[in-house]
């Protein structure tokens, strides 16, 4: 069972975000890292707007128990997603086309992402549409978006060769 997720895992990878991320390399320059660490960002700003109304609504009641559960609920869900927009921050750089460093060992990380997409789609789907449904199925798709795009290795750097007079990949030079 475990090696069909992991199959699943790396279809994924390879087959949609490693061309999704080199495409966005190409039309932004921004590295695979870079993409993550935007997505973790749209993830935690989506939490915010997901947890907004219950907090709004917590501070209208003016119970103080009430209030306090709600903000340090927002506060675990941002120190929760800063820690994996860290995890690409740290992980950074460029690894000259190699397999990502974080690939690996993220591969919980990335199952429970689809997992908790899963459950938040399915959750949505039971009630009338809202916005707060909504947030909470896009804090889930950026976070697992980003884990995703996160594992893809970077391309390497692109260089002037002076013997060939043509731009090449810096690990390709003097071939």
């Amino acid at each position: 069972m475990l090696n069909k997720l992991a199959h699943v895992d790396y279809l994924l990878i390879d087959r949609l975000c490693q061309p999704v991320a080199d495409w966005i390399f190409q039309v932004f320059t921004s590295d695979c890292f870079r993409t993550a660490r935007l997505c973790m960002d749209l993830s935690a700003l989506m939490w915010i707007l997901s947890q907004a109304h219950s907090a709004v609504m917590a501070a209208r009641r003016g119970v103080p128990g009430l209030m306090a559960f709600q903000v340090a609920l927002i506060v675990i869900g941002l120190g929760s997603i800063m820690t994996l927009r860290w995890v690409f921050e740290r992980g950074g750089g460029n690894h000259g086309g190699r397999v990502n460093p974080l690939r690996a060992p993220m591969f919980p990380q990335r199952f429970a992402c689809l997992l908790w997409v899963a459950l938040q789609v399915f959750q949505a789907s039971r009630v009338p549409f809202d916005l707060v449904a909504l947030a909470r199925v896009l804090v889930a798709g950026f976070a697992t978006v980003g884990v995703y795009i996160g594992a893809c290795s970077n391309r390497p750097p692109v260089r002037w060769d002076y013997r060939s007079g043509i731009w090449r990949p810096a690990e390709a030079r003097g071939r």
